[in-house]
């Protein structure tokens, strides 16, 4: 996982980076389908 090794690795800013773009791909996501929940999404 990209994530744990950027941690792993001490580039917390890249880390960082990272996640706040998986969190802003996966709310445009869940945001376009209509779902109102995770679990929605994934059904």
């Amino acid at each position: 996982m990209k994530l744990v090794k950027l941690i792993q690795a001490g580039e917390a800013d890249e880390a960082e980076a990272h996640w706040r773009r998986h969190i802003s791909r996966m709310e445009k996501e869940l945001n376009a389908s209509g779902a109102n929940t995770r679990l929605e999404l994934l059904d």
